[in-house]
Formats: structure tokens, C-alpha cells, sequence
């Protein structure tokens, strides 16, 4: 049976964290360079015992998967770029694949190496369970059958005690320091682990990062969210910037179709979009500290610890090898929960594969599978860029099946483990409305989802506006029914902010719900030169009863705000409300309300399809009239400015199902014309 590489120290292509690591760990003592190479050779035959342990778990394993799982892995083991993801389906299934396998194969992504044809393929698990294994990430001999966990555990142990004295004999060396604290994390000493970074004499901020690095292992990521940040300060105190350019570096989180945009930036205008997109990471504002931006830590204290030698227990690190392309899976998806290894026979394929194209092999290969409860924090680079023009739909945490479930065809470029399940709310309606010193904020949601209980449930809701990372405002409170609907008004100042509405199940249960958008106010009525004129955002309301609403309009009506755009069959009679300011009511202005098909490719229309809507609607609806009318009259609000409310009951059962722009138009004779629409999408 083949024997895993016996691992040297980094000399070359490391990233920073194992560059400084290199560094610390040369020496000019004779004994030094002994008892360093002592401890590396101890690792190393530790590795040969693991692997060992782990391709015999794999044989055994074998026995009671089903050859159907085999089927599905293959072509993730077998991670070809220069192949279709239809091509590895055909040779994987002797040229019959079924229509599910091909899907399958197409839907994630291939991460590949920038100096070899080695490239990973990420994946959920597939198949209904893995006989005799435990995560992975929480557990490393979780990958081992039972019955061989205490040998890996004893094995283990001997390696400690080689460090331990290595540790005693240099104790400044970041090198030796890390390993031993790796290793005792692997073998569930948690006490072990800290007091080891406690004592820890080697850099400061390796120190730190390893302190960090295990409190957020042991599950205290708050803590450790703490100590990175420290560690950050030390590190940039301690460098100049440029040194630290691959610490800030995101691109392989970001989107592929936002690179070109994300290299533009340079020097610190990319650090401040950087900083923009942690920010914009954090699952909630409500919450102290940071959970993403604390496991991206993590991922790189990872990285750090395994590339500090050229291989570990399964896998090479050295970039010249595809190593670079295992960095970048962990940066964006963390270690794996479950990693299939197939035969002897399979890596010799393999290997033959890589050394066709000039490729060094790097046996044993792997596939590398994820539980199915990872979800996606981090926005769209474009909301990085420009926080406060955020959209709800720059933010995609998981897709939800109608058991409550994530989403197994969907897949996204980076994923992380929450500590709580989250998850994302339909994209709501929000309005702002001008007024002496401040804005009215008014946003509507549908506190829905398959993953949310019934209305039995309430939920503790916060509105909450960021002007930035560190100043936060909590500006409205609600409780609402979970199932159900709810509205949030709450007043803004001048500056631009990100809004963040956060529901809280408020049940033993940890369950949250999110949406996120940026929001630039409009000048307040104060601010406005006299003869400017404005309008306010077209705000679609539950239409007034006879009984129960008032005659006259009025912006208590906004309580009414529909909390969704995408309407059903027995909504075909909306309420519109608007304001303009600087009009007096005498003002003769012409007004037309125009609903047309939306043929652009926006937001709404993409859900229209996804609903199974006809995406050509041919009918479209205008109505026109001039005031001062007898039939419509305004109502006015007394203040800096005039402000003249309107609203008016629209009928929509005449146009076809399909997305449609709703737009209305104020226009004084021989005036500028003043507009507001919306973009909605009606349902059969």
C-alpha cells in the first residue's frame, strides 16, 4: 500500500501565515535543527499510520455503501476541468448516464490549481448517509470506521509527546508551537489547546492566531471573534501594508462575473471594499461580533497550520502541485464533512491522468462533500462596492425546500456552517417619505418561509440601520406571527445606511430570518431650495374599505403596505399611495398612472419565471386625469414644505398573469415631469 509523502518544512509558495511560519522555524543551532527535523519526521510517520487507517476505513466502508453512491461520486473524485461535466457523466456510467447524474455533475464548482491540471470538486454528500462516520471538520478521526479511532487516538499521542519536548526545547518557534496545538485540537483536548496558546513564546500575532483559532474550534466563536481582531492590529502595526495584501484578499469568495471589478481595485480602495463585504457578511447586526468573518479567520489559521509542510495525512499542499487549489477550497467552503476515497486502482487512473498533462500525481484523491445545513452570508461583490444601493437580492443565504431543508441543487461560492439556522426572507416593499428634519421609513415583509414554524410562532423583530460596521441603531421593534406579515416604520436621518430587519423565534428553538438593503435618504423637506418640486416612492397598499379605512388619504395608510410584490390571483385590486412636495393644491398638474409589461431582466421578472409566469405579457393599463379635481383630492400635511398626499384604487384584473412596471407621473404644464414606479409580478 502506497505511503503518504513524508511531509518538509515550506520553503517556498507558502501563503503569508506560513511564509512568517518558515521563518520562525529556521535556525542556526545544531540542536534546533535537530530537534526540529525530529518533530517533522514524527509527524510524518504519523501521517503514513493515518492514512493507513483512513484507506482501510475506506475498504471497509465499501462493503455497505451502494454502488449508486459510488456512481454519483466518481466524477467528483475524478475532478477534470478540461472535461463537461456530461463527459464525466458518460465515463462514469459506462455511456448511459440518467438525467439526475448529469445534473448532479454540472451543478457545483470545479476549484483548480493555477500550476497543475489538480482541481477539487466540492459537493453536498451524496446518498442518504455514510455508514460509520462522523463530520469531519468537528471530528478529523471522525473519517475513521470506529473501530480504528482509538488507534488513530493512540498514534496521536505519541506525536504529542514528541512535540511537548520539542516545544520545551524551542520555545519561540511558531512552527513547532502551531503543530502541537493542532494536534491536541485533533485529539479533542480543547484544555490542551489553550493552555498551549496561553503559553504560547512564539510572534504575537501567531500567538493570538492560534488562540482565536481555538476558541472558535471549541465552539466560543465570539471569543475568538475578539482575538482576531487584536491579532489583526498586531499584525498591521507589526507589517507594512503591502505584505498584508493576501490577508485582505477575497476574490475566491467573490462571484467570477464581479473579478474584473474586484482587480480594478487596488491599494486601499480594495481594502475599504473589503471591509464593505465582512461587514455585509455578518448574519446579524443584532449580535456581537462577527461569525463569518471569524470562520474566515479560522479557514486561514487552517491553511497555515497543513501548508506550513508540503503534505498532511492525505493531501499536498505545495502549490506546484494543486496545493493551491486545497487552500482555496478551504478558504470558501471550510474542511469537508466526509471525504470518499475509492482504490488503489482509481488513484492510478488518476495519477495517469495528471502526468498526460504534465501534472506532478498526488495520490490519494478524494471527493470532499459537505452537509447539507451550510448556507451563504456574504453579498454580492456589487453591494461590497456600494453598500448603501444595496439590493434584498445581493444577499442569497440558501433556498429552502418545502420541507424546510436547504436547497440541494443549489450551491454557492463560498459556504459556511451557522451556528444557529438562518434563513433568508422573501424580498419585502420599502418606502421612504419626506419630512421636516428626517425620513419615514416604512418596510413591509412576509415573515415566510418553509423553514419558519406556523403562526403559532412569534418572532422578536429589530430594524436596525448601519451606517457602518461599528455604529449600528436599533430603529423600530415589532413581535410578529410567524406565517404571517408584518410592517416597521422608523425615521432616518441624512445619511445614506444599511437596513437590516432581523426576527428572532422567540422559543427555545434558534431559528433567525434576515433581509438586507442599503438605503440613500432623499433630502428632507428642510433641505429642499424653494420651487423644487419632488415625489415621494410609490408605496402599493391593501386597497381602502368603505368601513374600515379613512376617505381622505393619509400616511397612516402605509400601515397597509403590501409586504410582497408578487401577487396572487385575489389581489388583482391594489391601493396606491404617493406624496409629492413643493405642489400647493391649487397647482395644476397632470397625472397618469401606466402599468406596462417589465420586459427587462430584472429581479422581479426572474422570480416571475421561476413561478411559471408568461414572461410577454401583451396587455398593459393607463389611466389619466388632471387636478384640482372634484373627483380627486389631495390631503396635506402643514410643514417646511407642502406636501400633498394622494392615493387611488387601481383594478389589475385585466392584464394578463406576468412581471409588469407600475409607474406613476406628476407633471405641472410646461414643467419637468415628476416619477415613481414599482416593478410587480402578478400570478394565475
Amino acid at each position: 500500500m502506497a505511503e503518504a509523502p513524508r511531509p518538509a518544512m515550506r520553503s517556498s509558495h507558502a501563503p503569508e501565515f506560513s511564509a512568517s511560519l518558515a521563518s520562525s522555524a529556521r535556525v542556526v543551532q545544531t540542536d534546533s535543527v535537530r530537534i526540529t527535523a525530529e518533530a517533522v519526521l514524527a509527524i510524518s510517520e504519523f501521517f503514513i499510520e493515518w492514512q493507513r487507517l483512513w484507506r482501510t476505513s475506506a475498504v471497509v466502508r465499501a462493503q455497505a455503501l451502494d454502488s449508486a453512491d459510488r456512481e454519483l461520486r466518481l466524477p467528483y473524485l475524478h475532478c477534470h476541468r478540461d472535461v463537461s461535466p456530461e463527459s464525466r457523466a458518460i465515463a462514469a456510467t459506462n455511456g448511459e448516464p440518467t438525467e439526475r447524474f448529469v445534473r448532479t455533475s454540472a451543478r457545483f464548482a470545479i476549484v483548480a490549481s493555477e500550476y497543475s491540471e489538480y482541481a477539487v470538486c466540492p459537493s453536498w454528500i451524496f446518498g442518504s448517509s455514510v455508514p460509520d462516520v462522523q463530520d469531519e471538520r468537528l471530528s478529523r478521526d471522525g473519517a475513521l470506521v470506529l473501530a480504528l479511532r482509538p488507534v488513530a487516538r493512540a498514534a496521536r499521542a505519541r506525536l504529542l509527546l514528541v512535540l511537548d519536548s520539542a516545544v520545551h526545547a524551542l520555545p519561540h518557534s511558531g512552527f513547532l508551537v502551531g503543530q502541537r496545538v493542532r494536534f491536541l485540537l485533533e485529539q479533542r483536548d480543547g484544555a490542551g489547546a489553550e493552555r498551549a496558546t496561553q503559553n504560547c513564546l512564539a510572534e504575537r500575532w501567531w500567538c493570538l492566531a492560534l488562540a482565536g483559532y481555538v476558541q472558535d474550534r471549541l465552539g466560543a466563536s465570539l471569543e475568538a471573534d475578539s482575538i482576531y481582531r487584536v491579532m489583526e492590529r498586531v499584525m498591521r502595526d507589526a507589517r507594512p501594508i503591502d505584505s498584508l495584501r493576501h490577508w485582505y484578499d477575497v476574490r475566491p469568495l467573490v462571484s467570477s462575473d464581479a473579478w474584473q471589478d474586484y482587480d480594478s481595485r487596488l491599494g486601499e480602495e480594495r481594502i475599504a471594499a473589503v471591509k464593505n463585504f465582512w461587514w455585509l457578511s455578518d448574519p446579524l447586526f443584532r449580535e456581537t461580533g462577527n461569525e463569518r468573518w471569524t470562520a474566515h479567520q479560522t479557514r486561514r489559521v487552517d491553511i497555515a497550520l497543513r501548508s506550513a509542510l508540503d503534505g498532511d495525512e492525505r493531501y499536498v499542499w505545495d502549490a506546484e502541485r494543486g496545493g493551491d487549489a486545497l487552500r482555496q477550497l478551504i478558504l470558501r467552503y471550510d474542511w469537508p464533512s466526509y471525504t470518499w476515497w475509492d482504490s488503489r486502482a482509481t488513484d492510478v487512473g488518476h495519477s495517469g491522468y495528471l502526468s498526460l498533462r504534465r501534472s506532478r500525481p498526488v495520490p490519494p484523491y478524494s471527493t470532499f462533500e459537505y452537509s447539507l445545513d451550510r448556507v451563504h452570508f456574504t453579498p454580492a461583490w456589487t453591494a461590497a462596492a456600494a453598500p448603501f444601493s444595496a439590493q434584498e437580492s445581493d444577499w442569497d443565504i440558501a433556498p429552502r425546500e418545502s420541507n424546510g431543508g436547504i436547497d440541494a441543487t443549489w450551491w454557492a461560492p463560498e459556504l459556511v456552517r451557522p451556528r444557529h439556522p438562518m434563513v433568508q426572507l422573501p424580498e419585502g416593499q420599502t418606502v421612504l417619505l419626506r419630512r421636516d428634519t428626517n425620513i419615514v421609513l416604512v418596510t413591509a415583509h412576509n415573515l415566510t418561509s418553509p423553514a419558519i414554524p406556523s403562526k403559532s410562532s412569534r418572532f422578536d423583530v429589530l430594524l436596525l440601520a448601519a451606517q457602518s460596521e461599528n455604529l449600528i441603531d436599533t430603529v423600530a421593534h415589532d413581535v410578529a406571527e410567524g406565517g404571517g406579515a408584518f410592517v416597521m416604520r422608523a425615521l432616518l436621518g441624512r445619511r445614506p445606511v444599511v437596513m437590516s430587519v432581523e426576527a428572532a423565534l422567540l422559543d427555545s428553538t434558534p431559528l433567525s430570518a434576515r433581509a438586507r438593503f442599503g438605503v440613500q435618504p432623499p433630502p428632507t423637506l428642510q433641505m429642499m431650495r424653494a420651487g423644487d418640486i419632488a415625489i415621494s416612492d410609490l408605496a402599493i397598499v391593501r386597497p381602502a374599505t368603505v368601513s374600515g379605512d379613512q376617505a381622505a388619504p393619509s400616511d397612516g395608510r402605509l400601515g397597509k403596505l403590501l409586504s410582497s410584490l408578487v401577487l396572487d390571483a385575489s389581489q388583482r385590486r391594489i391601493g396606491l399611495y404617493w406624496e409629492t412636495y413643493g405642489l400647493v393644491p391649487t397647482d395644476s398638474v397632470e397625472i397618469a398612472v401606466e402599468v406596462q409589461p417589465d420586459l427587462s431582466v430584472g429581479t422581479l421578472r426572474r422570480i416571475g419565471m421561476a413561478l411559471r409566469i408568461a414572461n410577454d405579457p401583451t396587455r398593459s393599463l393607463t389611466i389619466r386625469w388632471t387636478e384640482p379635481s372634484l373627483q380627486q383630492r389631495p390631503s396635506q400635511l402643514p410643514g417646511a414644505r407642502p406636501v400633498l398626499l394622494r392615493e387611488i384604487a387601481l383594478n389589475l384584473e385585466p392584464l394578463a398573469p406576468g412581471p409588469y412596471l407600475l409607474r406613476v407621473s406628476v407633471r405641472k404644464p410646461g414643467g419637468a415631469t415628476l416619477s415613481s414606479g414599482r416593478r410587480l409580478v402578478l400570478q394565475r
